[in-house]
């Protein structure tokens, strides 16, 4: 007898089963790759539309000369004569939109700066950490930190936060001391009079002796501080007086400088403001870090005039990232610290924290960092 053959009812139905089983499993995959690629589109427009309206911000603001109104959620202020276009300006939140005002003050009338805003919170800051007023001068004012959370499209997906910071440069505060020469001279002079009288019925004699010993002491000294280098630090108990005075801080506390080509460079057009020196960090993966005693607040001058344009540095405690920054052309890099962390916390009470800088991801090349501060907790 011949045998037929071909597959019976049960194989088949096992295996219409199997790819249906198959078919779903990579259906959800599917299905889980486009919703991520929605995800990261939406978030990259909303991250390109923020970063656009905090950059504008930021060059309005680091103009500051004096500020007329303030509030958590809006600003008016003026800004030095000469700029184009000249007059007041105001930023602040309407609705769920930032606007801008130029020539005056009233910036709810203004210009839309970003829509969908959740959120917008602007805080004052002086120099110590505390807040700034109107009421207080403007030469205290420090920094003012930009908040903004705009809302995410997607369902279920919470509002993206972005956050800046702004160091007013023309409200008169200073940023550090300079280095100085200082002259002490003393000059002690010692009189000494004697007057004697004797007076008899006839005769009167006056007996006067005056000894003047002149004593003169002067003594000079003169100190010449060496050029400030990377790490200006003000929160070392042993080294404050030194940092303080403009001098480095001491080869205790730089602990590294690692990588390809990191080294100190004396070009006075890649220097901020503490003099002809900076450090160049010429490779990715170049870092410099110091071991510092309650740390909460690392500010620094990242030059973006030359090479240093759109290159990024990130910040780490401890190994812990803190904040990243890249480098703009069309931000201001000559006037004081444009990168700052902040005021962050977790090491108020911790001794010997790296402070570690790194130049971080792709595009080698010259870059100059300069006048790092660092602020530490009492």
């Amino acid at each position: 007898m011949k045998r037929e053959s071909g597959f019976t009812l049960i194989e088949v139905i096992v295996a219409l089963i199997l790819t249906g089983m198959l078919a779903a499993a990579a259906g959800v995959g599917i299905m889980r790759g486009i919703d991520g690629y929605i995800l990261s589109k939406e978030t990259t427009r909303l991250s390109q539309k923020a970063q656009l309206a905090m950059e504008r911000m930021r060059r309005e603001m680091v103009q500051i000369k004096t500020v007329t109104t303030a509030s958590s959620s809006s600003v008016g202020f003026t800004i030095p004569s000469g700029a184009v276009p000249a007059g007041s300006r105001g930023v602040g939140l309407y609705g769920d939109a930032v606007k801008i005002s130029v020539g005056s003050t009233a910036w709810a009338s203004g210009d839309t700066l970003v829509d969908g805003v959740s959120s917008f919170t602007l805080t004052f800051l002086k120099e110590d950490g505390s807040s700034w007023t109107t009421s207080d001068d403007d030469r205290d004012l420090s920094t003012i930190r930009i908040d903004l959370a705009l809302d995410h499209s997607i369902e279920g997906v919470g509002p993206i936060v972005f956050s800046a910071y702004v160091n007013p440069r023309n409200a008169g505060n200073v940023l550090a001391p300079a280095a100085t020469t200082s002259s002490t001279t003393t000059s002690t002079t010692t009189t000494s009079s004697t007057t004697t009288s004797t007076t008899t019925t006839s005769t009167t004699t006056t007996s006067t002796t005056t000894t003047t010993i002149p004593t003169t002491t002067t003594t000079t000294t003169t100190t010449t501080l060496p050029t400030p280098q990377f790490w200006e630090y003000s929160c070392d108990t042993t080294d404050k007086t030194t940092v303080m005075a403009g001098n480095v801080s001491s080869t205790r506390e730089l602990v590294n400088a690692a990588g390809n080509s990191v080294g100190v460079n004396t070009r006075v057009d890649r220097s901020g403001t503490s003099g002809a020196n900076n450090w160049l960090f010429n490779s990715t993966g170049d870092y410099a870090a110091l071991y510092i005693d309650k740390p909460r607040r690392v500010r620094f001058h990242l030059d973006a005039n030359n090479d240093g344009h759109s290159k990024w540095f990130v910040v780490y405690a401890n190994g812990n990232y803190l904040h990243a920054f890249r480098a703009s052309m069309y931000a201001s890099s000559s006037d004081g610290w444009n990168c700052d962390t902040g005021y962050f916390t977790g090491y108020d009470g911790t001794d010997n924290v790296e402070i570690r800088l790194r130049r971080v991801w792709s595009s080698d090349g010259s870059h100059y960092v300069d006048d790092v501060r660092i602020d530490c907790a009492p």
